[in-house]
């Protein structure tokens, strides 16, 4: 009879436990994913309605702000590691604000301009958040569980797209204007960045 190979009694190292500062760092990057994930659909979602209701243009210039909004969110990748390299320390907290401020543009406006103007600005920002989110996955944490990391943040950018519905079904029980949306996303942004320069003015 054909010798059997021995069994190997070698085991596969086991799963080490993720560290205190390490879970931090996961739900943080969850939390902003979801926070992102979150305006940009609602964002999607609520333009076109918004242009229309307010009598700035039809179905077709929504569709065109909107474009413009995705074509500005391309450029924001492509510069995103040039404006890293320069202003790394505050880069996220700059770009809630400026995603704030978009949001407020649009929630203000007066005309299709303005409102195309901040979608461009929120689309732009927007982008290098979810750029600036990932790239800290790979810099702040080892590679033995990026995997994990990188699930743990998808996770909360799927929460955001799937709850973008009940968030302006929310923000239409305080105030029935479209606009209202837009300003209880900015508020969340600005709250987000100011309590980020704070922590990093403690520091």
């Amino acid at each position: 009879m054909p010798k059997k190979n021995p069994v190997s009694t070698e085991t596969l190292p086991a799963k080490r436990a993720l560290k205190k500062n390490e879970i931090i760092i996961m739900t943080a990057d969850a939390a902003l994913g979801f926070l992102l994930v979150a305006s940009l659909t609602s964002v999607a979602m609520r333009t076109s309605s918004f242009v229309v209701e307010s009598g700035f243009g039809d179905a077709v210039a929504a569709s065109f702000i909107l474009s413009l909004s995705i074509v500005s969110g391309f450029a924001g990748g492509i510069l995103f590691g040039r404006l890293l390299s320069c202003m790394e320390s505050v880069l996220l907290p700059v770009t809630l604000f400026a995603m704030g401020a978009g949001l407020s543009v649009i929630a203000f406006s007066n005309g299709l301009l303005m409102v195309g103007f901040g979608a461009c600005l929120f689309g732009y920002f927007a982008t290098i958040g979810l750029s600036y989110m990932f790239n800290s996955l790979s810099d702040c944490l080892p590679n033995d569980i990026l995997t994990t990391a990188n699930a743990v943040v998808l996770i909360g950018c799927n929460l955001g797209a799937a709850t973008a519905p009940f968030h302006l079904q929310m923000f239409a029980l305080i105030n029935k204007d479209l606009s209202f949306g837009f300003l209880g996303y900015a508020f969340c942004a600005f709250v987000t960045a100011a309590a980020l320069l704070l922590r990093k003015l403690k520091k």
